[in-house]
C-alpha cells in the first residue's frame, strides 16, 4: 500500500520495501559508503556495552518530552546535542507547562526540570531538519540519534502559533527524517530511536487488543499521518539492501500525551489512566538506548516497533513487548 502525499504541486509516494528520494538530496548520496560504522562493526565496537559515554543527538528538543529526554540521558553521563526548528525558551515554567518553546519535563520535580534545562541549553542548535547543511554538522562525534522531531512537529501549539499546512507538516516530518538519517549514514551514525504516536492504531475498536504486530491506521490529519510517514521513511534506511552499513532504529509508540506536552496539565483526571508521564517516555527512550548499544536485536531485525502505554488495567495499549525487550518499566522514570 502507498501513503501519498501532495504539496506545491507535488506528489511523493512512500512505500514499504522501496527506496526513498525528494528532491534536492539525490538517490546516489543515500548510498554513500559507511566505512566509519563498517569499521566499527568489524572491530566489535558497539556489540558490547562500554562505560565510556557518547554524545547523542536528540532532535525535536524544545519540548517537554524533549527536556524529559534530555535530563535522563545527562542523568544517564550522557553529553546531549539538542536541535529543533523552534526556539528554546529562555527560562522553564514554574508550573510544569510550557513557556514559549517547551523546556521542562513534566512532572519531574524540579531537580529533574533543572537536569533537562542544563542539558538542553549546552549544545542546542536551531534549525530545520530539511537542511542537509544545516544536518550535517549535527552529527559530528554523535554515536546515535534520538529522533522526536516528527513529533513535536505536530504539537497543537506549534501548529496554531505557526499556521503550517498539513501538507507542509508532512513533507517536512518525511523529508527531515530523510535527511538526517542519510546524513547519519554518510557520518557513520548507526544507532538511533525515533519517538512515535500510538493514535496511528486509534482507529481499531477499542475493544480490540492491538499490539506491535498490527497494522497501523493513521487517520487523515496531521497529528497522526506525519508521524507515521517520519516512521516509514526511517524504516527504509534499516531495511535497504544498497545501503552499505544500513541503520538500526528502534521506534517508540507513546501514548499520549508524551508526545503532546501542551496537553500535560489539561488531561482529565478520568482519563489519566490512557496517558503516559514524560518521564516515563524518557526511561522508554534510555532503555531502547541501551539495547541498541548493546548490540540487542528483536530476531535479528534491523528495526525493532514497541508500544509504549502507562501501567494501568484501563489502558488500551500495553509495554509487554518493551518490557521483554528493552526493560522498560512503565513504573520506573529516569531521575
Amino acid at each position: 500500500m502507498a501513503y501519498a502525499r501532495a504539496a506545491a504541486g507535488r506528489a511523493y509516494a512512500i512505500r514499504p520495501y522501496a527506496p526513498l528520494s525528494f528532491p534536492g538530496t539525490p538517490t546516489n548520496c543515500l548510498y554513500r559508503k559507511s566505512h566509519a560504522l563498517g569499521t566499527m562493526r568489524a572491530e566489535g565496537i558497539g556489540m558490547v556495552e562500554s562505560v565510556e559515554r557518547k554524545r547523542i543527538l536528540l532532535t525535536g528538543a524544545a519540548t517537554t518530552l524533549g527536556a524529559a529526554v534530555a535530563g535522563a540521558l545527562a542523568q544517564e553521563g550522557h553529553v546531549v546535542r539538542a536541535t529543533d526548528s523552534a526556539p528554546l525558551a529562555p527560562e522553564p515554567a514554574d508550573d510544569g507547562g510550557e513557556a514559549g518553546g517547551a523546556n521542562v519535563a513534566g512532572g519531574d520535580g524540579g531537580v529533574g526540570r533543572a537536569t533537562g534545562r542544563a542539558a538542553l541549553a549546552a549544545d542546542f542548535r536551531e534549525g530545520a531538519l530539511t537542511d542537509p547543511e544545516f544536518v550535517a554538522p549535527l552529527l559530528d562525534g554523535v554515536e546515535a540519534i534520538v529522533h522526536l522531531a516528527p513529533l513535536a512537529l505536530v504539537e497543537p501549539v506549534r501548529i496554531a502559533a505557526a499556521g503550517t499546512s498539513p501538507g507542509e507538516l508532512l513533507d517536512t516530518a518525511a523529508r527531515g527524517t530523510h535527511v538526517l538519517y542519510k546524513a547519519a549514514v554518510e557520518a557513520g551514525v548507526g544507532l538511533a530511536v525515533q519517538g512515535s504516536t500510538l493514535a496511528v492504531m486509534d482507529a481499531y475498536d477499542d475493544s480490540l487488543e492491538v499490539t506491535e504486530v498490527w497494522r497501523p491506521r493513521p487517520r487523515p490529519v496531521p497529528a497522526e499521518m506525519a508521524p507515521y510517514l517520519a516512521e516509514l521513511t526511517a524504516r527504509e534506511f534499516t531495511r535497504d539492501v544498497q545501503l552499505d552499513a544500513p541503520l538500526r532504529i528502534v521506534c517508540l509508540r507513546f501514548a499520549p500525551p508524551a508526545h503532546r506536552s501542551a496537553a500535560v496539565a489539561s488531561v482529565d483526571p478520568a482519563d489519566r489512566s490512557r496517558t503516559l508521564d514524560a518521564g516515563a517516555a524518557a526511561h522508554a527512550v534510555v532503555r531502547a538506548l541501551d539495547a541498541l548499544r548493546t548490540g540487542a536485536r528483536q530476531r535479528g531485525h534491523r528495526w525493532q516497533l514497541y508500544h509504549i502505554a502507562p501501567a494501568s488495567p484501563f489502558a488500551r495499549y500495553t509495554s509487554a513487548a518493551a518490557r521483554r525487550a528493552l526493560g522498560y518499566a512503565e513504573g520506573e522514570r529516569e531521575g
